[in-house]
């Protein structure tokens, strides 16, 4: 494992994701992430945007909202691999706002997600739910004894 964020805690933070996470490699563990993106207004976070001043002349590719992405996740995590496995164990995820709670996105061959306690999903966006793995990063995820209620 490349990466490790461990006993930390994130509160009140908007715009989606609440981490940046893009290369896999990342163990998750014991933290507190709440009352998370209550806007619910998909925003990018400020390394994947063009300076401010552009965003209106130059949207993100396939939007036509200037800093607006199609969709929001309280956490996307990036699937794990074989030699940088992605583990997100023993978290609490409550109270937040975005479509997805947590997310599994990109192929990948290694990610667990265990002994979470996900809950407290509001009724901003209603297309989600409060774990979401896509199929095409369904490869190699283990998924076992989360707490999820309360959506």
């Amino acid at each position: 494992v490349s990466n490790i964020i461990r006993n930390c805690e994130f509160r009140y933070t908007e715009a989606s994701p609440t981490l940046d996470l893009t290369n896999p490699g990342f163990h998750i563990s014991n933290n507190k992430f709440e009352y998370i993106d209550w806007s619910a207004v998909s925003t990018i976070t400020a390394s994947k945007m063009f300076h401010r001043s552009e965003c209106a002349q130059r949207p993100l590719p396939g939007t036509a909202k200037g800093c607006f992405s199609p969709g929001a996740a309280t956490l996307e995590l990036p699937a794990g691999t074989v030699k940088a496995p992605l583990v997100f164990t023993r978290n609490t995820v409550a109270h937040h706002g975005a479509s997805n709670g947590v997310g599994v996105y990109g192929s990948g061959t290694k990610s667990t997600l265990s002994l979470n306690r996900i809950f407290g999903k509001t009724d901003l966006q209603l297309d989600g739910g409060l774990a979401s793995i896509p199929a095409g990063s369904a490869n190699g995820v283990v998924m076992e004894r989360n707490w999820l209620y309360d959506s």
